[in-house]
């Protein structure tokens, strides 16, 4: 059972996170609805040289988040919980207010060495995407960024 305070810490961390380039911009638009089991997306935080947090989240369109902390993080393990459409449509804003079907596959170039990567994706029906960022590449454009920060 998943206690309140990783409810808490998942929902605001993870929705704070991905919104903000939503919430940065101070005007939403709708987004399109889309069929919720086929949706899910998909974050994964990888080692660096140092305490990096190594995390994986995937969310699904009904609402269910399944998290795993590995190494460096507040919480270890697999826990699940679930959010509200209105968090799953907010997620799908940030995703079209950045793009991310139209930017690059993978930006990895070698800027600084010992960074961890953050891999990202999103599936919605037979529509995918999935980009891999070195976070030492700096020529990620910030809405990327905003997106796994």
């Amino acid at each position: 059972m998943i206690s309140k305070i990783s409810t808490l810490y998942l929902v605001v961390g993870l929705v704070g996170l991905l919104m903000s380039s939503s919430l940065s911009s101070g005007c939403m638009r709708k987004v399109e609805p889309v069929v919720q089991e086929e949706l899910v997306i998909k974050l994964e935080r990888t080692a660096c040289f140092g305490a990096c947090p190594v995390y994986s989240l995937k969310i699904n369109g009904n609402g269910t988040v399944v998290y795993e902390g590995k190494d460096f993080v507040r919480i270890k393990g697999v826990e699940e919980t679930t959010v509200g459409p209105e968090i799953i449509d907010q997620l799908l804003q940030a995703f079209e207010e950045a793009g991310y079907f139209s930017l690059n596959d993978s930006y990895t170039g070698f800027g600084k060495s010992d960074m961890p990567h953050a891999n990202t994706s999103i599936s919605i029906g037979s529509r995918a995407k999935s980009i891999r960022h070195y976070l030492g590449d700096q020529s990620a454009p910030g809405k990327l960024t905003e997106l796994e920060n």
